[in-house]
C-alpha cells in the first residue's frame, strides 16, 4: 500500500520515542520504589521463633512455684 502523506510517519516515530521514554521513566520509577520499600517489611528471624517458646514457658513455670 503506498504511502500518501510522508509526514504522518515521521509523527508516528516521534510518538514511538516518546512513549517508548514514557514507559522507561515508569519502569525506573516501579523498581526505584520496589527498591526503597523492599528493606522496610519484615524479615522472618529463626532467633525470634525459637525465643517464643521459651517466653511462653516462663510464666508457667513462676505459676507453679
Amino acid at each position: 500500500m503506498p504511502m500518501s502523506n510522508p509526514e504522518a510517519r515521521t509523527g508516528h516515530v516521534i510518538l514511538r520515542v516518546v512513549l517508548t521514554a514514557l514507559s522507561i521513566a515508569v519502569l525506573l520509577a516501579c523498581v526505584l520504589m520496589w527498591w526503597m520499600t523492599v528493606f522496610d517489611t519484615p524479615q522472618p528471624v529463626a532467633s525470634s521463633a525459637a525465643a517464643q517458646p521459651s517466653a511462653a514457658a516462663s510464666p508457667q513455670a513462676g505459676a507453679s512455684e
